[in-house]
């Protein structure tokens, strides 16, 4: 991370109620809502153990060895820590089946669906018909646009505990 993104937490946390309720922060560029779709699966990967299992039977079960050494090699191409596979696989599986080529999106694109059925749909998507929270969200958002951070921010509070079935 570069010094000011490691600064960002120094940055955001003024910016926050002082209730001690457990967040999630996803900065993004823009409306880039492919990305925040993206970062909100990592989200309910590190929150949500069931979420977290759910996605070890889908690259066990549901993915042929040849298809797991695909995306293996395509992860481990783009430099990720082999610890963080599964997380980036069920990231980039949720945000669109042909991430790793379109050969392989037929094949992807059944555990990108239940994936896509399993989660609830991001807060920031979900809410943009509710004014008061993206109101609050691009609040801060604007916050810390005048902080030189360059992003828009998603404050999430009470990241669900259970998955849509």
């Amino acid at each position: 991370m570069t010094n000011e993104e490691q600064l960002i937490p120094q940055r955001i946390l003024p910016l926050l109620p002082d209730d001690n309720e457990p967040i999630y922060v996803i900065a993004f560029v823009g409306r880039d809502y492919s990305t925040f779709g993206h970062e909100w699966a990592h989200c309910l990967y590190h929150t949500n153990p069931a979420y977290q299992d759910h996605v070890r039977v889908v690259w066990e079960r549901d993915l042929t060895d040849k298809l797991r050494k695909v995306i293996s090699l395509e992860l481990e191409m783009r430099k990720y820590h082999r610890d963080k596979w599964l997380d980036e696989f069920q990231a980039y599986l949720y945000e669109n089946p042909a991430e790793f080529g379109r050969k392989w999106k037929e094949a992807l694109t059944p555990p990108h669906q239940a994936l896509v059925r399993l989660l609830s749909p991001p807060p920031l998507l979900s809410n943009m018909s509710n004014p008061s929270k993206l109101d609050e969200m691009h609040t801060i958002s604007n916050d810390l646009a005048s902080l030189s951070l360059g992003s828009d921010l998603a404050v999430l509070r009470d990241v669900p505990d259970i998955l849509q079935y």
